[in-house]
């Protein structure tokens, strides 16, 4: 008799945990839908990139721009030149030094650009990550793709295509 209480217990405190996780949620939908997650069109975000312009990051820009305005906010797109990390290093500089928002950057280097990133954070400026992480900054956060698992995958696939016979060549940066 005693294990049935306890079952009837747990499945209680499970519901509970449901219910209010359920509330929850649709509390966040509300805001969302009903504006409550709005900024104003003076908050500016500022996306950095590396190879500024390339097709690889046009998806990319496209959400951060699409997100800004459903968010009233205003967004800047900001990049090297080149696959430079000096250049991107001073990119980020200029984009500290007008005290946007917030930023999000895609790190050429992990390591190099981890003080200035940490002197944006510094400032007050929150810094998120995608696509290239620098895990050794302050960031708040890291969006992207996990290479090694994405690697693996890539590599059964080719053996599935070519039936575990012949020459695959990988071509990178």
């Amino acid at each position: 008799m005693k294990k049935i209480w306890i079952v009837y217990l747990l499945l209680f405190a499970c519901f509970a945990l449901y219910v209010l996780d359920y509330r929850s949620q649709t509390r966040l939908n509300d805001q969302w839908n009903s504006g409550g997650l709005q900024g104003s069109i003076d908050e500016k975000y500022v996306m950095v990139t590396f190879q500024r312009g390339i097709d690889y990051w046009k998806s990319g820009l496209k959400g951060f721009e699409d997100a800004a305005q459903a968010l009233n906010v205003s967004v800047e797109y900001r990049g090297s030149t080149q696959r430079d990390i000096h250049e991107q290093i001073t990119v980020l500089e200029q984009a500290i030094a007008k005290k946007p928002a917030g930023i999000a950057i895609s790190a050429i280097h992990p390591t190099e650009l981890t003080a200035t990133i940490n002197k944006a954070v510094d400032a007050g400026i929150p810094v998120v990550l995608f696509d290239s992480d620098a895990p050794g900054s302050r960031a708040f956060s890291f969006l992207g793709t996990n290479n090694y698992s994405a690697g693996v995958e890539a590599a059964r696939k080719m053996a599935e295509l070519t039936g575990g016979r012949g020459e695959v060549a990988i071509v990178t940066v």
